[in-house]
């Protein structure tokens, strides 16, 4: 089991975000679709979730926000940073102790505090 998985479809910046929070000494996995994502979450596994909202994979799109809440319920212990541009979307959600919301763009130690916070 690892740490982090990050979902995003942005290469650069799902990179950036892992190499973040590897120097924080936290393991960390990465996924640019939704697909990859559940594989990851089915086995090994992950402590916590760092969702962006649209994913784009080709020429379809998909919505990681809406696959994080997928896998909370299938698997309670799973906590959720959602990151998204749209802050609106974000402002809207209603949170759980175990998730927090990050708009785009953040800083590095917003992201960390960020999974800190839910890191259990």
């Amino acid at each position: 089991m690892c740490d982090v998985l990050i979902l995003d479809d942005d290469v650069l910046l799902r990179e950036l975000m892992a190499d973040t929070l590897r120097d924080e000494g936290l393991e960390v996995l990465t996924a640019g679709d939704t697909d990859t994502a559940m594989a990851v979450l089915n086995e090994p596994g992950a402590r916590v979730l760092v969702a962006d909202k649209r994913i784009v994979t080709g020429r379809t799109s998909e919505n990681g926000h809406v696959m994080a809440e997928v896998a909370t319920r299938l698997y309670p212990t799973l906590s959720v940073v959602y990151i998204s541009g749209d802050t609106a979307i974000l402002a809207e959600r209603g949170l759980t102790p175990r998730e927090r919301a990050l708009p785009k763009p953040f800083l590095r130690d917003e992201l960390v505090g960020a999974v800190r916070a839910v890191l259990l």
